[in-house]
């Protein structure tokens, strides 16, 4: 099992109020601030990395506005719903 504590600045990147956040592999939940949260899905590794939903990050954290459709998801700073057919061009940009 991997364990990831991130504190270096992190409330410089999300908020003032977030100290600490600890995920590990293969859970669902996280630690912010010695407090446990759920989350969308559970973290995994990839390529030796640890990903966590990025549709709850945003959200949870960030306080972006997230919309998916056909596994691309787009954050913004205001509300929005992203249609097929601009999922389309982002993927096809990003790939």
């Amino acid at each position: 099992m991997h364990i990831y504590v991130v504190r270096h600045r992190v409330e410089k990147i999300i908020s003032e109020e977030v100290e600490e956040i600890q995920f590990a592999e293969g859970n669902i939940a996280c630690i912010v601030n010695n407090s446990v949260e759920s989350m969308y899905a559970e973290a995994v590794m990839k390529e030796n990395e640890l990903c966590v939903s990025l549709e709850w990050f945003a959200r949870r954290f960030l306080r972006l506005s997230v919309s998916e459709c056909d596994g691309v998801v787009y954050a913004t700073d205001h509300p929005s719903r992203i249609s097929w057919h601009m999922a389309d061009l982002i993927r096809t940009y990003l790939t």
